[in-house]
């Protein structure tokens, strides 16, 4: 499924204490498939999001840090893995 308004979570990762905000000043986190570390706003800029939507694009976030850039990719730590015990489906979706 390539939707990109659903993340398919590790629910052990995330847990359930999340939280949707805006980008922040400092926002880090580690995208699934690039290898490392970045700051979110090069993210943003690397992946061609525009610049007017930066401040305005929902990033789920639990105590641990990022978890999904929405629309974007999700951090590295909670992807789903074969010791993956319980999965938790986000959607997002326009009201």
């Amino acid at each position: 499924d390539d939707d990109v308004w659903t993340a398919r979570l590790d629910y052990g990762a995330a847990g359930n204490d999340l939280t949707v905000r805006t980008r922040q000043p400092g926002d880090r986190f580690r995208p699934l498939g690039a290898g490392g570390s970045r700051k979110l706003n090069r993210f943003m800029m690397d992946a061609r999001v525009p610049r007017a939507w930066r401040s305005r694009v929902p990033v789920v976030a639990g105590p641990e840090g990022i978890v999904w850039v929405v629309g974007w990719r999700i951090d590295e730590w909670v992807r789903v893995t074969d010791a993956t015990a319980q999965v938790l489906e986000l959607r997002f979706r326009q009201v």
